[in-house]
Protein backbone atom coordinates (compact mmCIF):
# COMPACT_ATOMS: atom_id res chain seq x y z
CA UNK A 1 0.00 0.00 0.00
CA UNK A 2 1.29 3.63 -0.73
CA UNK A 3 1.07 5.28 2.52
CA UNK A 4 3.55 8.30 3.09
CA UNK A 5 4.17 9.03 6.99
CA UNK A 6 1.42 11.69 6.85
CA UNK A 7 -1.52 9.22 5.95
CA UNK A 8 0.13 6.33 8.52
CA UNK A 9 -0.16 9.26 10.89
CA UNK A 10 -3.55 10.61 10.16
CA UNK A 11 -5.06 6.68 9.71
CA UNK A 12 -3.73 6.13 13.12
CA UNK A 13 -5.69 9.27 14.66
CA UNK A 14 -8.72 8.16 12.67
CA UNK A 15 -8.42 4.62 14.21
CA UNK A 16 -8.35 5.83 17.89
CA UNK A 17 -11.17 8.52 17.12
CA UNK A 18 -13.38 5.67 15.77
CA UNK A 19 -12.87 3.29 18.25
CA UNK A 20 -13.15 5.49 20.73
CA UNK A 21 -16.18 7.51 19.39
CA UNK A 22 -18.33 4.47 18.51
CA UNK A 23 -20.73 2.16 20.92
CA UNK A 24 -18.80 -0.81 21.58
CA UNK A 25 -21.33 -3.73 22.71
CA UNK A 26 -20.13 -7.47 23.84
CA UNK A 27 -23.47 -9.75 24.35
CA UNK A 28 -21.16 -12.67 24.04
CA UNK A 29 -21.17 -14.05 27.57
CA UNK A 30 -19.52 -17.19 26.70
CA UNK A 31 -16.06 -15.77 25.61
CA UNK A 32 -16.69 -12.11 27.39
CA UNK A 33 -14.28 -10.66 24.68
CA UNK A 34 -14.94 -6.92 23.24
CA UNK A 35 -14.35 -5.64 20.04
CA UNK A 36 -13.46 -2.46 18.55
CA UNK A 37 -13.64 -1.50 14.91
CA UNK A 38 -10.25 0.21 13.37
CA UNK A 39 -8.79 1.62 10.43
CA UNK A 40 -6.08 -0.51 9.26
CA UNK A 41 -5.09 0.25 6.17
CA UNK A 42 -5.78 2.60 2.83
CA UNK A 43 -5.84 1.73 -0.67
CA UNK A 44 -5.34 4.85 -3.35
CA UNK A 45 -6.43 4.41 -7.11
CA UNK A 46 -5.32 6.95 -9.26
CA UNK A 47 -8.01 7.85 -11.34
CA UNK A 48 -9.68 10.95 -11.75
CA UNK A 49 -13.20 9.78 -12.06
CA UNK A 50 -15.40 8.08 -9.46
CA UNK A 51 -14.75 4.25 -9.04
CA UNK A 52 -17.41 1.99 -7.14
CA UNK A 53 -15.65 -1.20 -5.99
CA UNK A 54 -17.88 -3.93 -6.47
CA UNK A 55 -16.52 -6.88 -5.49
CA UNK A 56 -12.94 -8.81 -4.43
CA UNK A 57 -11.67 -12.18 -5.52
CA UNK A 58 -10.38 -13.71 -2.81
CA UNK A 59 -7.96 -16.13 -4.50
CA UNK A 60 -6.79 -13.58 -6.76
CA UNK A 61 -6.65 -10.44 -4.83
CA UNK A 62 -8.51 -8.32 -6.86
CA UNK A 63 -11.05 -6.54 -7.07
CA UNK A 64 -13.52 -5.35 -9.58
CA UNK A 65 -14.16 -1.62 -10.23
CA UNK A 66 -16.87 0.16 -12.36
CA UNK A 67 -16.11 3.59 -13.35
CA UNK A 68 -19.56 5.64 -12.24
CA UNK A 69 -19.28 7.99 -15.34
CA UNK A 70 -17.28 6.30 -18.01
CA UNK A 71 -19.36 2.50 -17.43
CA UNK A 72 -15.91 0.92 -17.85
CA UNK A 73 -15.17 -2.48 -16.41
CA UNK A 74 -11.74 -2.65 -14.30
CA UNK A 75 -9.98 -4.79 -11.90
CA UNK A 76 -7.73 -3.27 -9.33
CA UNK A 77 -4.78 -4.88 -7.36
CA UNK A 78 -4.18 -4.60 -3.53
CA UNK A 79 -1.48 -2.05 -4.36
CA UNK A 80 -4.33 0.37 -6.40
CA UNK A 81 -3.39 -0.54 -9.56
CA UNK A 82 -5.74 -0.72 -12.23
CA UNK A 83 -5.02 -4.10 -13.75
CA UNK A 84 -7.02 -4.33 -16.65
CA UNK A 85 -9.98 -1.56 -17.89
CA UNK A 86 -12.35 -2.81 -20.52
CA UNK A 87 -15.26 -0.66 -22.03
CA UNK A 88 -18.14 -3.08 -22.91
CA UNK A 89 -21.24 -0.57 -23.47
CA UNK A 90 -22.93 -0.06 -26.56
CA UNK A 91 -24.41 -2.62 -28.81
CA UNK A 92 -23.34 -5.39 -30.23
CA UNK A 93 -21.73 -9.29 -28.89
CA UNK A 94 -21.23 -9.12 -25.24
CA UNK A 95 -22.15 -5.52 -24.70
CA UNK A 96 -24.44 -4.74 -21.93
CA UNK A 97 -26.22 -1.47 -24.00
CA UNK A 98 -26.61 1.32 -22.16
CA UNK A 99 -26.50 0.69 -18.51
CA UNK A 100 -25.41 -2.13 -16.31
CA UNK A 101 -26.84 -2.67 -12.74
CA UNK A 102 -24.31 -5.11 -11.46
CA UNK A 103 -20.83 -6.33 -11.70
CA UNK A 104 -19.13 -8.99 -9.78
CA UNK A 105 -17.23 -12.45 -10.03
CA UNK A 106 -18.69 -15.43 -11.26
CA UNK A 107 -17.02 -18.41 -10.05
CA UNK A 108 -13.82 -17.99 -12.06
CA UNK A 109 -15.39 -15.74 -14.38
CA UNK A 110 -16.65 -12.46 -13.91
CA UNK A 111 -20.56 -11.09 -14.35
CA UNK A 112 -22.71 -8.05 -15.71
CA UNK A 113 -26.13 -7.74 -14.80
CA UNK A 114 -27.08 -5.80 -18.14
CA UNK A 115 -30.52 -4.07 -18.96
CA UNK A 116 -32.71 -7.49 -20.02
CA UNK A 117 -29.55 -9.79 -19.78
CA UNK A 118 -26.95 -11.30 -18.04
CA UNK A 119 -23.58 -11.49 -19.42
CA UNK A 120 -20.59 -13.93 -18.33
CA UNK A 121 -16.93 -13.30 -19.22
CA UNK A 122 -13.78 -15.29 -18.49
CA UNK A 123 -10.67 -13.90 -16.49
CA UNK A 124 -9.40 -11.97 -19.17
CA UNK A 125 -12.94 -10.83 -20.43
CA UNK A 126 -13.51 -12.42 -23.42
CA UNK A 127 -17.50 -12.97 -23.82
CA UNK A 128 -18.95 -16.21 -22.90
CA UNK A 129 -22.64 -16.32 -22.92
CA UNK A 130 -25.25 -14.93 -21.97
CA UNK A 131 -29.33 -15.08 -20.42
CA UNK A 132 -32.20 -13.23 -20.41
CA UNK A 133 -32.77 -10.96 -17.37
CA UNK A 134 -35.96 -8.85 -15.64
CA UNK A 135 -33.44 -6.08 -14.88
CA UNK A 136 -34.18 -2.62 -16.64
CA UNK A 137 -33.70 -0.37 -13.33
CA UNK A 138 -31.51 2.45 -14.63
CA UNK A 139 -29.23 3.16 -11.71
CA UNK A 140 -28.85 7.23 -11.12
CA UNK A 141 -25.07 6.50 -10.42
CA UNK A 142 -23.95 3.30 -8.56
CA UNK A 143 -25.15 0.49 -9.29
CA UNK A 144 -26.16 -2.68 -7.25
CA UNK A 145 -23.46 -4.60 -5.17
CA UNK A 146 -21.95 -7.84 -6.74
CA UNK A 147 -24.58 -10.45 -7.93
CA UNK A 148 -24.54 -13.54 -5.29
CA UNK A 149 -23.52 -17.43 -6.72
CA UNK A 150 -22.72 -20.32 -5.60
CA UNK A 151 -21.73 -23.99 -6.20
CA UNK A 152 -25.35 -26.33 -6.89
CA UNK A 153 -24.66 -29.71 -8.64
CA UNK A 154 -21.42 -29.66 -9.33
CA UNK A 155 -22.20 -25.84 -11.42
CA UNK A 156 -22.03 -22.31 -10.56
CA UNK A 157 -25.12 -20.91 -10.69
CA UNK A 158 -26.55 -17.17 -10.03
CA UNK A 159 -28.43 -16.85 -6.94
CA UNK A 160 -31.61 -13.95 -6.92
CA UNK A 161 -33.96 -12.89 -4.13
CA UNK A 162 -37.79 -13.25 -6.10
CA UNK A 163 -40.27 -10.61 -6.57
CA UNK A 164 -43.80 -11.67 -6.05
CA UNK A 165 -45.22 -8.26 -6.43
CA UNK A 166 -43.64 -7.31 -10.17
CA UNK A 167 -46.13 -5.06 -12.37
CA UNK A 168 -49.08 -4.41 -10.13
CA UNK A 169 -50.26 -7.98 -9.42
CA UNK A 170 -51.97 -8.41 -6.37
CA UNK A 171 -51.77 -11.27 -3.96
CA UNK A 172 -54.09 -13.55 -2.38
CA UNK A 173 -53.91 -14.28 1.57
CA UNK A 174 -52.44 -17.35 1.39
CA UNK A 175 -49.95 -16.35 -1.29
CA UNK A 176 -46.93 -16.56 0.83
CA UNK A 177 -47.80 -20.20 2.76
CA UNK A 178 -46.41 -21.60 -0.65
CA UNK A 179 -44.50 -19.11 -2.05
CA UNK A 180 -40.43 -19.48 -2.50
CA UNK A 181 -38.14 -16.97 -1.49
CA UNK A 182 -35.08 -17.24 -3.95
CA UNK A 183 -33.97 -18.75 -7.14
CA UNK A 184 -31.18 -20.74 -8.89
CA UNK A 185 -30.29 -19.57 -12.12
CA UNK A 186 -27.54 -21.32 -14.75
CA UNK A 187 -26.88 -18.64 -17.28
CA UNK A 188 -28.46 -20.02 -20.77
CA UNK A 189 -30.94 -22.27 -18.97
CA UNK A 190 -34.38 -20.73 -19.38
CA UNK A 191 -36.03 -21.19 -16.33
CA UNK A 192 -34.87 -20.32 -12.71
CA UNK A 193 -35.16 -23.19 -9.95
CA UNK A 194 -36.83 -21.53 -7.30
CA UNK A 195 -36.38 -22.54 -3.32
CA UNK A 196 -36.65 -22.29 -0.13
CA UNK A 197 -40.40 -21.09 0.63
CA UNK A 198 -41.53 -18.48 3.82
CA UNK A 199 -40.56 -20.07 6.95
CA UNK A 200 -43.38 -21.38 8.90
CA UNK A 201 -44.45 -18.58 11.79
CA UNK A 202 -43.07 -15.58 10.02
CA UNK A 203 -45.39 -12.00 10.00
CA UNK A 204 -45.58 -13.34 5.66
CA UNK A 205 -47.52 -15.95 6.85
CA UNK A 206 -50.34 -13.80 8.11
CA UNK A 207 -53.52 -14.16 5.90
CA UNK A 208 -55.30 -10.78 7.28
CA UNK A 209 -51.69 -8.06 6.73
CA UNK A 210 -49.82 -8.10 3.51
CA UNK A 211 -46.50 -6.57 4.14
CA UNK A 212 -44.89 -4.88 0.71
CA UNK A 213 -41.55 -5.29 1.71
CA UNK A 214 -40.95 -9.03 1.47
CA UNK A 215 -37.97 -9.84 -0.80
CA UNK A 216 -35.07 -11.51 1.37
CA UNK A 217 -31.13 -10.57 1.63
CA UNK A 218 -28.58 -13.04 1.64
CA UNK A 219 -25.28 -13.81 1.43
CA UNK A 220 -23.27 -17.32 1.06
CA UNK A 221 -20.77 -18.43 4.14
CA UNK A 222 -18.43 -20.75 2.09
CA UNK A 223 -16.89 -21.66 5.45
CA UNK A 224 -19.92 -22.87 7.03
CA UNK A 225 -21.48 -24.09 3.41
CA UNK A 226 -24.63 -22.10 4.05
CA UNK A 227 -27.19 -19.26 3.02
CA UNK A 228 -27.54 -16.94 5.81
CA UNK A 229 -30.38 -14.75 4.73
CA UNK A 230 -32.78 -12.61 6.21
CA UNK A 231 -36.50 -11.08 5.63
CA UNK A 232 -36.57 -6.97 5.88
CA UNK A 233 -38.75 -6.60 8.37
CA UNK A 234 -38.05 -9.69 10.95
CA UNK A 235 -34.95 -9.60 13.76
CA UNK A 236 -33.96 -13.33 12.63
CA UNK A 237 -31.46 -15.09 11.07
CA UNK A 238 -32.28 -18.15 8.69
CA UNK A 239 -28.74 -20.62 8.04
CA UNK A 240 -29.77 -22.81 5.02
CA UNK A 241 -27.89 -25.31 3.82
CA UNK A 242 -26.09 -25.30 0.77
CA UNK A 243 -26.93 -28.96 -0.47
CA UNK A 244 -29.55 -30.08 -3.11
CA UNK A 245 -32.90 -29.93 -0.46
CA UNK A 246 -31.47 -26.05 0.95
CA UNK A 247 -32.41 -27.54 4.68
CA UNK A 248 -33.16 -25.36 7.45
CA UNK A 249 -30.83 -25.54 9.86
CA UNK A 250 -30.63 -22.91 12.22
CA UNK A 251 -32.58 -19.91 13.36
CA UNK A 252 -31.13 -17.03 15.50
CA UNK A 253 -33.18 -14.22 17.01
CA UNK A 254 -31.17 -10.64 16.62
CA UNK A 255 -31.06 -8.08 18.89
CA UNK A 256 -30.98 -5.17 16.76
CA UNK A 257 -31.00 -1.95 18.49
CA UNK A 258 -34.32 0.33 17.65
CA UNK A 259 -35.67 -2.31 15.39
CA UNK A 260 -39.67 -2.44 16.31
CA UNK A 261 -42.93 -4.31 15.16
CA UNK A 262 -43.95 -3.67 11.35
CA UNK A 263 -46.85 -2.22 10.10
CA UNK A 264 -48.74 -3.31 7.12
CA UNK A 265 -51.99 -3.09 5.00
CA UNK A 266 -55.55 -5.40 4.52
CA UNK A 267 -54.08 -8.08 2.32
CA UNK A 268 -57.34 -6.38 0.25
CA UNK A 269 -56.27 -3.07 0.09
CA UNK A 270 -53.25 -3.91 -2.01
CA UNK A 271 -53.87 -1.92 -4.81
CA UNK A 272 -56.20 1.13 -3.46
CA UNK A 273 -55.70 4.53 -2.97
CA UNK A 274 -52.81 4.20 -5.25
CA UNK A 275 -49.42 6.78 -5.13
CA UNK A 276 -49.63 8.92 -8.85
CA UNK A 277 -46.45 8.18 -9.97
CA UNK A 278 -45.43 5.51 -7.97
CA UNK A 279 -47.42 2.48 -9.56
CA UNK A 280 -51.01 0.77 -8.49
CA UNK A 281 -49.88 -0.13 -5.01
CA UNK A 282 -51.41 1.37 -1.54
CA UNK A 283 -49.69 4.56 -0.74
CA UNK A 284 -49.16 3.20 2.54
CA UNK A 285 -46.71 0.64 1.27
CA UNK A 286 -44.50 3.21 0.38
CA UNK A 287 -44.96 5.18 3.85
CA UNK A 288 -44.29 1.93 5.91
CA UNK A 289 -41.27 1.22 3.52
CA UNK A 290 -39.98 4.50 5.30
CA UNK A 291 -41.18 4.30 8.54
CA UNK A 292 -40.74 0.27 9.47
CA UNK A 293 -37.44 -0.41 10.70
CA UNK A 294 -36.17 -3.00 8.22
CA UNK A 295 -33.08 -4.72 6.89
CA UNK A 296 -30.92 -3.55 4.23
CA UNK A 297 -28.00 -5.80 3.93
CA UNK A 298 -25.84 -8.70 5.15
CA UNK A 299 -22.78 -10.54 4.52
CA UNK A 300 -20.87 -13.03 5.74
CA UNK A 301 -17.55 -14.75 5.75
CA UNK A 302 -16.49 -17.44 8.42
CA UNK A 303 -17.13 -16.63 12.22
CA UNK A 304 -18.35 -12.50 11.09
CA UNK A 305 -21.53 -11.73 9.68
CA UNK A 306 -22.07 -7.91 8.64
CA UNK A 307 -25.82 -6.75 8.79
CA UNK A 308 -27.05 -2.99 8.04
CA UNK A 309 -30.65 -1.85 9.43
CA UNK A 310 -32.55 0.95 9.50
CA UNK A 311 -34.65 1.47 12.60
CA UNK A 312 -37.63 3.21 10.83
CA UNK A 313 -39.53 6.31 12.95
CA UNK A 314 -42.42 6.22 15.81
CA UNK A 315 -44.67 7.99 14.86
CA UNK A 316 -46.88 5.21 13.85
CA UNK A 317 -50.07 7.43 12.60
CA UNK A 318 -48.49 8.90 9.18
CA UNK A 319 -50.53 8.36 6.39
CA UNK A 320 -48.87 10.70 3.43
CA UNK A 321 -45.26 9.46 1.60
CA UNK A 322 -44.26 13.22 1.72
CA UNK A 323 -44.46 13.17 5.60
CA UNK A 324 -43.21 9.90 6.04
CA UNK A 325 -40.28 10.42 3.95
CA UNK A 326 -39.16 13.71 5.80
CA UNK A 327 -39.70 12.21 9.28
CA UNK A 328 -37.65 9.11 7.76
CA UNK A 329 -34.55 11.18 6.44
CA UNK A 330 -34.91 13.21 9.88
CA UNK A 331 -35.16 10.20 12.72
CA UNK A 332 -34.42 7.17 11.22
CA UNK A 333 -30.88 5.75 12.08
CA UNK A 334 -28.65 3.25 10.15
CA UNK A 335 -26.71 0.93 11.96
CA UNK A 336 -24.05 -1.72 10.76
CA UNK A 337 -24.34 -4.74 13.24
CA UNK A 338 -20.99 -7.01 13.51
CA UNK A 339 -22.28 -10.30 15.15
CA UNK A 340 -20.64 -13.39 15.96
CA UNK A 341 -22.29 -16.48 16.75
CA UNK A 342 -25.44 -15.58 16.90
CA UNK A 343 -24.47 -12.21 18.97
CA UNK A 344 -24.25 -8.31 17.82
CA UNK A 345 -21.00 -7.61 19.63
CA UNK A 346 -20.09 -4.39 17.83
CA UNK A 347 -22.24 -1.50 16.36
CA UNK A 348 -22.17 1.34 14.58
CA UNK A 349 -23.62 3.98 12.69
CA UNK A 350 -20.86 4.98 10.67
CA UNK A 351 -21.35 5.41 7.06
CA UNK A 352 -20.47 2.79 4.55
CA UNK A 353 -21.55 2.84 0.63
CA UNK A 354 -21.40 -0.35 -0.96
CA UNK A 355 -18.28 -2.28 1.77
CA UNK A 356 -16.80 -4.81 0.27
CA UNK A 357 -15.48 -7.94 2.33
CA UNK A 358 -11.86 -8.73 2.14
CA UNK A 359 -11.59 -11.86 5.04
CA UNK A 360 -13.46 -13.05 7.79
CA UNK A 361 -12.32 -9.60 10.02
CA UNK A 362 -11.44 -6.68 7.19
CA UNK A 363 -13.89 -4.78 4.88
CA UNK A 364 -13.13 -1.88 2.52
CA UNK A 365 -15.51 1.02 2.10
CA UNK A 366 -14.48 4.58 0.33
CA UNK A 367 -13.65 7.49 1.74
CA UNK A 368 -16.38 9.79 1.89
CA UNK A 369 -15.26 12.83 2.76
CA UNK A 370 -16.31 15.14 0.12
CA UNK A 371 -15.50 18.25 1.06
CA UNK A 372 -12.00 17.18 -0.39
CA UNK A 373 -11.46 17.77 -4.47
CA UNK A 374 -9.17 14.84 -5.47
CA UNK A 375 -7.94 13.39 -8.94
CA UNK A 376 -7.44 9.99 -7.21
CA UNK A 377 -10.42 7.37 -5.53
CA UNK A 378 -9.26 6.41 -1.87
CA UNK A 379 -11.11 3.31 0.12
CA UNK A 380 -10.51 2.87 3.67
CA UNK A 381 -9.54 -0.66 5.21
CA UNK A 382 -11.35 -1.47 8.34
CA UNK A 383 -11.16 -4.15 10.90
CA UNK A 384 -13.06 -5.54 13.54
CA UNK A 385 -10.79 -6.45 16.74
CA UNK A 386 -10.51 -7.92 20.20
CA UNK A 387 -9.80 -5.19 22.80
CA UNK A 388 -9.17 -8.33 25.29
CA UNK A 389 -5.44 -9.11 24.69
CA UNK A 390 -3.93 -5.18 24.11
Amino acid sequence: MRTNRIMLLSLLVLAFIYSCGEKDTNQNSSSQETYELVIVDSLIVDELEELQVTDYNVKTKRFLAYGTNSKDCMEVDMEGNIINRVELSGEGPGRFGTDMNGLGYFGEDKFINGMGNYFVYDKDWNYKRKSPSTNYLIPVKYISQAPKDLAYLGKTVLVQAIEHTEYGRKLAPEYFSTAKMIELLEINEEAPLALIPYPEKSIYGSDKTYYWSHQPKFAVNEAENKLYLTLPLERKLYLYNLDDSFSLDKVIDLDLTGFTAPQGIPFNDQLKNSLKGFGPENELNYVYMMTNSSIQDISTHGKLTMLKHRTGVENKSITSYEEATGLARKDSRTINSFIIDGQVVYETEENFRYPIRIDEMRFMSPDLNEAEERDYNKFYIYELRTTNNR
